[in-house]
């Protein structure tokens, strides 16, 4: 979604072949005014337990999050539980980069967040990315599955349009209706309709 200078959103979801009974990856990338900075990227679990997944994943993802410390906080309970739907190796991260009108000695600091981008996110989130490619590449597929994996995929669409944030933007923007259509019928398409409000 482009909003120019305002709002900038890269929302990616990858769903393996219900032959694949592994987890969703899940990137959401959001620059607002040109300084703040929203980040998740995650391994997101179809299963309430790792091992119910063909592939155990999150020991391939520890020692990358491992060395971004600014991508491994805590998300709000607002919308979300962590325990569902999320994985313990989730990037995620709030932070502000500089502007053009910050001053030389802003600029300056040590903590300069501007380097978060080049020097963490990207690099965090194109090694995600390889490993879950190679986590495809090396998990047999398992078709018997193929049922209970969809199963799970739509229960996670459903608990997803329910809850994301970004369709108060989207309402504000454009409308409940067209809102409400983007989340249930386009981002989260396998999601259980939304109940008719009376």
């Amino acid at each position: 979604y482009d909003a120019g200078d305002k709002t900038q959103v890269f929302n990616s979801l990858w769903y393996p072949s219900a032959d694949y009974n592994l987890p969703v990856l899940g990137i959401d990338l959001i620059q607002f005014n040109r300084k703040k900075h929203l980040v998740v990227v995650d391994f997101q679990p179809i299963h309430q337990e790792e091992h119910h997944h063909t592939t155990k994943y999150e020991h391939l993802l520890e020692s990358i999050r491992q060395s971004y410390p600014s991508l491994q906080g805590k998300m709000s309970k607002k919308f979300y539980d962590e325990t569902q739907f999320f994985s313990r190796q989730m990037l995620f991260s709030r932070f502000e980069t500089k502007t053009e009108e910050t001053t030389t000695v802003e600029a300056s600091s040590s903590s300069d967040s501007n380097d978060v981008v080049s020097s963490e996110l990207m690099p965090a989130f194109q090694q995600y990315v390889q490993t879950y490619l190679e986590l495809l590449q090396q998990t047999p597929k398992t078709p018997v599955l193929a049922p209970k994996v969809l199963e799970r995929q739509q229960a996670y669409d459903t608990y997803s349009a329910e809850r994301d944030p970004a369709a108060r933007m989207f309402e504000a923007m454009f409308g409940k209706e067209w809102a409400d259509k983007f989340m249930y019928e386009f981002l989260f398409s396998m999601s259980e309709p939304r109940p008719t409000e009376q």
